[in-house]
């Protein structure tokens, strides 16, 4: 399952949001912004500004509209596939 689908997974079952220490230890997903980034093509996130008990300051992601008939059809990892990777690098652009 790649990062994207996990990380939609997640939000569709907490609807409470995430943060990226929270996708870290959750998911192993490093770079939560990019991940959100990408699939804010096809849905709208909020993102909310929070503090942490010690003072640092954490952006909290949720998301506003689900649509599972995309999950199904956003492309998976290119590895083993050259008409995959075609479609994966089309769909990152």
């Amino acid at each position: 399952m790649t990062q994207n689908a996990r990380l939609l997974n997640y939000l569709e079952t907490h609807p409470n949001g995430i943060t990226t220490l929270e996708a870290m230890q959750h998911l192993k997903i490093l770079r939560l912004s990019e991940r959100i980034r990408e699939l804010s093509k096809y849905y709208e996130f909020s993102h909310t500004p929070e503090h942490t008990e010690n003072g640092a300051r954490v952006i909290r992601y949720k998301l506003l509209n689900a649509a599972p008939q995309v999950v199904h059809s956003l492309p998976t990892s290119p590895v083993g596939s050259p008409a995959g990777a075609a479609s994966y690098k089309s769909w990152m652009r």
